[in-house]
Order: C-alpha cells, then structure tokens, then sequence
C-alpha cells in the first residue's frame, strides 16, 4: 500500500511540474497571425481598375472610367449579348471593329500604383462574329507634371484569335521604378474586323518584384 502511495505522489508531483513549466511558455498568437494573413491576401488581390465589369454608364451610355482608343473605334455596352449571354452581371463592352488596317478598342483612365511591383491584368473576351482577335494591355507610366497626362514607360500584351466562347486571358508585368501610374487597353487588332466582346476585367498586386527594369 504505502509503494502505491509513492508512486501516486511521485506522480502528482511530476504533473504539476509539467503544467507550471506550460503555463511559463508563451504560445503563438494563431489568431493574429491569420488576420495578418488574411489581410496581407486581401490587399493583393484588390482590383485596382474602376468600373472594370462596365456596369456603371455616363448620361451618353458609354462605361464610366473607360474611353474610346483608336480613331474608328465604336464602342457599345450591351446587356443582350447574342447569344443572350454576359459573362458577369448585367452588361458586357462590346467593340464593334470595322477597320481592317488599325487596331481599336477602349482604354481605362490611368490610376495609381507602385514602382517596383508586379501586377497582373485579366479579362474575359469572346467574338460575335467576324474574324476578331483581342489583345489585353498594361500601359505603365507617369502623369507629365506640365500637361497633366499619361506618359507610357513601358508595355506588356496578351493576345489570340476570338472564338464564340468566353477565353479568359491574362497577362503580367513589372511597373518600371520610374512608373507612378498606369492604364489598361482593351484591343480588337488591326487586322480583324468584327465585334469583340469584353467583360470582367481585373488589375490586381502580385507582390515585389525582384527585378526592376
């Protein structure tokens, strides 16, 4: 009886000693780390662009933020798409192309953004008829501190030939360590004639860039 009572005892005691010796050691605070987390994804991913699925109209029914790019440019926000289809909400930019000699399409108003970081652009387009090709660009560049407008640095492209569907199509760039602004185009190329429909366009931060040019 009494070998039992020791080995209880030694047994109590070793516990207790384990628990004072956790209690003395700080664990890590998973919460915070995982709201840091969450914001630092969140603040990544935030689309940069205005108005980039074209829901929001000026008084003449042209989208808010975007302006017409080439001089033969015609440009239409259409909520009754054939084949009756949207890709995202109610209305999808529609570019009707009838230059088979220069490239048209619309451009975004330049926003802010950081030099030295990587940034992706992506878009949904399709072709409703015609042979079209659509190319998505990223303008980086400055605002001339005399004139007041969008100087491009440098340029990065996607393109490819339309088909009836929705592609999806995205392309990344570095903004120079000059470049303070920048701007999307979305384009129906030189050679094509046709109606090239966008929808669903995104700018978002990838992250610091290793390599500045």
């Amino acid at each position: 009886m009494n070998h039992y009572f020791k080995r209880l005892t030694a047994l109590c005691l070793l516990a207790a000693l384990v628990i004072s010796l956790v209690g003395g050691v700080p664990f890590p605070k998973a919460a915070a780390a995982d709201t840091e987390s969450a914001e630092t994804t969140d603040s990544a991913s935030e689309n940069l662009l205005y108005n980039p699925g074209f829901e929001e109209l000026d008084q003449s029914g042209e989208p808010v933020g975007w302006s017409k790019w080439g001089s033969k440019a015609h440009t239409v926000v259409d909520g009754n798409l054939y084949p009756d289809e949207v890709f995202d909400g109610r209305y999808a930019l529609k570019i009707a192309d009838d230059s088979d000699s220069v490239s048209v399409g619309v451009q975004s108003d330049p926003f802010e953004i950081e030099p030295g970081v990587s940034y992706r652009l992506s878009a949904y387009a399709m072709e409703l008829d015609g042979g079209s090709s659509f190319q998505i660009y990223i303008y980086f560049g400055h605002m001339d501190a005399e004139t007041g407008k969008f100087v491009r640095d440098t340029a990065f492209y996607v393109g490819t030939t339309g088909t009836g569907e929705w592609n999806y199509c995205e392309v990344t760039g570095i903004a120079p360590g000059v470049s303070t602004h920048a701007r999307v185009l979305l384009v129906s190329g030189g050679s094509s004639v046709g109606v090239t429909c966008y929808d669903k366009v995104t700018f978002t931060k990838v992250g610091a860039a290793e390599y500045v040019p």
